[in-house]
């Protein structure tokens, strides 16, 4: 126990009869109350430092003493703490009293004189000497940790980067991976350490992370230190990256990708590539990724063209530093602007201060502009002089500024027709065009089903907390057989889903959306007789089919036809339109493999 100093302060005139001692340090932390007490509706104060936690829960009303001293009521043992620092009154309101500390007492950056009170709010972060003190409300002792969903908590994020932006408020991001540990006891961790007023997220398998609210870049690499302390303490092998607001990145997608390109392997996403057209697609992403050539990814909505620009980051020689992906299509031409670009103080209504742009942020790594022929005509003009000449100017700035990233874009709009139409640039749409990549969509790619309908269920079988169900041969056959017109993040979605309505551990047909997936097989087809209009997306496939590719002739087309008939419920159009082929060869194909002629339809007679 260190010895008293000379600069210990007075006692306050009221001084607690009674003072609760707390054993404190990196090891450990004990606050002395009752177990049969009931804490409900009580505060609690916390003492946190570098290598110090310190926790104890007040009992009520009153003048509560904090420091070394055996006598306070938060003991806390720092070098950096006088005997008797400060005195904490709590009654309507909660004010802090220096009482002649050597180092300090500190409140909203402002250092109190001795014996000066200065009020605070809960939840507000107060100094002394180098250890952050927070006083909380404690609603009950055995409140679960609510865990959020990585969708939820982005959202989370989202909202909270929007908060600091207008208040000026610190947050940071932290992302914790613990290969082979039981999420259980990293989750009690988390909960031992974090504050209430911190979120907890779930971003797959082994993989948390923790938004930290109203928490400057210093504290915020306290507590990144303290976790990582404690989590190795208990034998559990962990990773954590951080990123701060607004230090690091002024968004929530820049600071998911911050912390997501720190950690080793790069990707948020876990990549499933059986599909022969997928793997040279792979391979020829992996050759030009040494280059700073312009890439451009067509394909429909939800196919994967954002994982194969992360995979071209992650194999160029900027996947160190950020990838930052931006939904053109998500803001306004104004919004847009202003985020892509940043903008200096005044520049218009509410820019009260200068703001950093998303693309200052992602300096020397690279951009992914997603659903680019959404793009103001204005936005292009000013992407158009970045890919020219490397200078970016802020909304309302007179100075350009240098900057170095690569630019990889993504529609599934064609874009030809849109140069053609005059609502995109020729000029820009060249020098985005330096290598154009067609991603298939999921109907193209069956053999890349099961393997992802596999690694959806691992994954919302974690987030839901419960077993991975049994795939069921029967729903396989199913999801293999539809259309997918969302592509993979509609087989994304009905695999969540499916997980929490399985049975007994099974993913039957039951858990899946059979009446719209039948609908869908049967009703999409007629349309696909239209001429395509320029503003369509992107697609070089014929209409949906059962199987995408009609097989070589033999037992596997005969399995085909007989699958299509299946789906169809025999009516002979409605499988011809299905399998992609005229109704006169599916009847001869009937007659070549010898299959009974099904049922008569009026729709047949129709046609």
């Amino acid at each position: 126990m260190r010895q008293p100093r000379d600069d210990d302060g007075k006692l306050p005139a009221d001084p607690m009869d009674r003072a609760t001692d707390v054993l404190v340090g990196a090891q450990q932390s004990v606050a002395t109350d009752d177990e049969d007490d009931d804490v409900s509706g009580r505060l609690q104060i916390f003492g946190i430092g570098k290598s110090t936690f310190a926790t104890v829960t007040l009992p009520g009303p009153g003048t509560f003493l904090i420091g070394r001293s055996r006598e306070c009521t938060l003991r806390i043992d720092d070098a950096s703490i006088s005997r008797r620092h400060a005195a904490l009154h709590v009654g309507d309101e909660l004010e802090i009293e220096d009482l002649e500390s050597r180092n300090g007492t500190h409140v909203a950056g402002n250092t109190l004189k001795p014996h000066e009170r200065a009020k605070f709010t809960l939840g507000e972060i107060v100094t002394v000497g180098k250890i952050s003190i927070i006083v909380q409300q404690r609603s009950s002792p055995l409140r679960p940790r609510r865990v959020w969903t990585h969708d939820e908590f982005e959202a989370r994020l989202g909202e909270e980067c929007a908060r600091a932006e207008r208040s000026g408020v610190p947050l940071a991001l932290l992302r914790v991976q613990t290969p082979g540990a039981r999420e259980q006891h990293v989750l009690e961790i988390l909960s031992e350490l974090l504050r209430q007023s911190d979120v907890i997220g779930i971003d797959g398998p082994e993989i948390h992370e923790v938004l930290l609210p109203d928490t400057p870049r210093e504290q915020a690499i306290e507590v990144h230190e303290r976790l990582e302390s404690k989590l190795r303490e208990r034998g559990i092998t962990c990773s954590i990256t951080r990123a701060s607001f607004p230090q690091e990145a002024r968004s929530s997608h820049a600071l998911i990708s911050r912390v997501t390109h720190q950690t080793k392997g790069g990707s948020r996403h876990e990549i499933v590539v059986r599909d022969p057209v997928m793997q040279n697609l792979h391979a020829l992403a992996k050759r030009i990724a040494g280059s700073n050539i312009g890439v451009l990814i067509l394909g429909e909505t939800g196919v994967g063209k954002d994982v194969l620009a992360e995979r071209i980051h992650a194999a160029s020689a900027r996947s160190g530093k950020p990838f930052l992906q931006i939904n053109c299509a998500g803001f306004t031409e104004t919004i847009l602007e202003s985020e892509l670009f940043g903008h200096e103080k005044g520049s218009f209504t509410g820019a009260v201060a200068a703001k950093e742009g998303l693309l200052e942020t992602a300096h020397g790594g690279t951009v992914f502009l997603d659903e680019i022929g959404d793009t103001p005509p204005a936005t292009q003009a000013k992407l158009l002089r970045i890919l020219e000449d490397g200078m970016m100017r802020r909304v309302g700035g007179l100075k350009a500024r240098p900057i170095d990233v690569r630019f990889i874009a993504a529609t599934n709009r064609d874009l030809e027709a849109e140069v053609v139409r005059g609502s995109f640039r020729r000029d820009l749409y060249f020098r985005l065009n330096g290598v154009t990549i067609l991603v298939p969509p999921l109907r193209d790619r069956v053999v890349e089903i099961e393997p992802l309908v596999h690694l959806f269920a691992a994954r919302a079988a974690a987030d839901a907390g419960i077993t991975v169900p049994k795939i069921e041969a029967q729903a396989l056959d199913m999801l293999r057989s539809y259309s997918w017109p969302g592509n993979v993040r509609e087989l994304r979605n009905v695999i969540s889903r499916a997980v929490i309505l399985a049975v007994d551990g099974k993913l039957g047909l039951s858990a899946l959306p059979l009446e719209k997936m039948r609908t869908t097989l049967v009703s999409r087809a007629p349309t696909q007789r239209r001429t395509r209009s320029p503003s369509d997306p992107v697609s070089n496939t014929p209409a949906p089919m059962l199987v995408p590719r009609r097989p070589r002739r033999g037992e596997e087309e005969a399995e085909w036809i007989r699958r299509g008939l299946e789906m169809a419920g025999g009516n002979q159009t409605r499988a011809a339109k299905l399998l992609g082929i005229s109704r006169r060869t599916l009847i001869n194909r009937l007659a070549d493999y010898g299959f009974e002629r099904p049922r008569k339809d009026p729709d047949d007679d129709a046609s």
